[in-house]
């Protein structure tokens, strides 16, 4: 009956251990949109400014589905930015020469994340090269902003609305 014991005793403590939650590595996505009016260029050709609102993140409660925390995060990039054109109907971005995008949240120093050196002509969606920053930071803010600054060599006589599509990847661990 002795020899029974351990195994038995072995048994239990490995039944109890499994039933424990363990953390693990996790990887997610933050999608983030956020709208910018382009001003008319009017054929000046200097860098102009555009600035979105301050946009939610909504952060903390994908955190919590994502089953993690802020403080448990390792890396954010980004991972895919698009410029849409909303107006003018039918319109265009065959003005722009170069466009970058640059993040900011409180508290933080603004960082570009993106570029687009040549805009390609004829199209109402741009697609950016990615950064390779960490916005780590940036993603465990509440709100963050856009800031749009971009070089003309045309004459545009109209804003432009547009919206911005941004996807963050976020990797962390999660909770035990």
């Amino acid at each position: 009956m002795k020899f029974y014991y351990p195994f038995f005793l072995i048994a239990i403590i490995m039944l109890i251990a499994s039933c424990k939650d363990k953390a693990g590595d996790t990887t997610f996505n933050i999608d983030v949109t956020a709208e910018v009016t382009l001003p008319a260029t009017h054929g000046i050709e200097l860098p102009v400014d555009a600035d979105s609102e301050w946009e939610e993140t909504e952060s903390t409660s994908i955190f919590e589905s994502e089953n993690t925390e802020a403080g448990l995060l390792t890396s954010a990039s980004l991972k895919n930015l698009q410029l849409v054109l909303k107006t003018p109907v039918g319109g265009n971005f065959n003005y722009l020469d170069e466009i970058s995008v640059f993040i900011n949240a409180a508290g933080l120093p603004e960082i570009k994340v993106a570029n687009n050196l040549d805009a390609e002509t004829g199209v109402g969606i741009l697609n950016f090269e990615e950064l390779d920053v960490d916005v780590l930071e940036y993603v465990k803010s509440n709100t963050i902003q856009f800031r749009v600054n971009y070089s003309s060599d045309d004459y545009e006589s109209e804003d432009h609305d547009c919206e911005i599509y941004s996807v963050f990847e976020v990797s962390g661990t999660t909770l035990n």
